[in-house]
């Protein structure tokens, strides 16, 4: 059974869930982040979500249908989670802010590769589920496949990281170059500041097992804390 025959009894919720932003400012940094901040509670949603992925049950278990349409169920959920981060960051990629657009690039790239390597993942359950004698399964391409997910799990975390540490330089002034770059004072006003590191805060509370999620607030929070000056008014 397909994932698209099965969907039809799986409705997901998606929909009355994600809400777009109403008003996005492209070019505030101080915008920007606690949009991020809301697209990251959606990825660690989804990364929740995929510890729920089970492989198909048996044919001779009695509850394979519930257990298959749950399957699915779940595997749809994930995605959808992944397309509400997206589309937030989305309203972003327009932004002249050169560390907002850094920032979205490099999210938006891991978001797409997870979503290609879970559609793969699942795929390969499928072909593992379908196969009736032990030639029908190809081993090779199952190594293949699981050895690039783990690649790209390890990339997809350095991305998110990498896009967490452009977003926090948009909201201080940088002095120096290269290595000697250093944050000198915030940009925004101490309310923003204190509005961001509230929000960042809440995503930092531990919600279940570590993910790169945890590490992006952890970076966002090492700049929001700094005992630096503000020269907004």
């Amino acid at each position: 059974m397909r994932l698209v025959s099965l969907l039809v009894l799986a409705q997901s919720c998606f929909a009355q869930l994600c809400v777009p932003e109403g008003q996005p400012q492209p070019d505030s940094p101080y915008a920007y982040i606690r949009t991020e901040t809301k697209a990251l509670q959606w990825i660690r949603s989804a990364l929740t979500e995929s510890e729920n992925i089970r492989p198909f049950p048996p044919s001779d278990d009695p509850e394979r249908l519930h257990k298959t349409v749950k399957l699915y169920t779940v595997a749809q959920t994930v995605s959808d989670d992944y397309d509400c981060a997206a589309a937030l960051l989305t309203k972003y990629k327009s932004s002249r802010n050169e560390y907002i657009t850094a920032s979205v690039d490099s999210l938006l790239a891991g978001i797409d590769a997870t979503k290609n390597i879970n559609a793969k993942l699942v795929e390969l359950m499928e072909s593992l589920n379908e196969a009736k004698k032990p030639g029908d399964i190809d081993q090779t391409a199952i190594v293949k496949v699981l050895a690039n997910a783990k690649g790209i799990q390890k990339d997809v975390r350095n991305m998110a990281m990498a896009g967490a540490k452009m977003s926090a330089f948009g909201v201080v002034r940088i002095e120096g170059n290269g290595d000697d770059a250093k944050p000198v004072a915030f940009i925004i006003t101490a309310k923003q500041r204190a509005t961001l590191v509230a929000e960042v805060q809440e995503l930092a509370k531990k919600k279940g097992q570590d993910t790169y999620v945890d590490s992006c607030a952890e970076i966002l929070l090492d700049t929001l804390t700094k005992p630096l000056p503000t020269v907004a008014q």
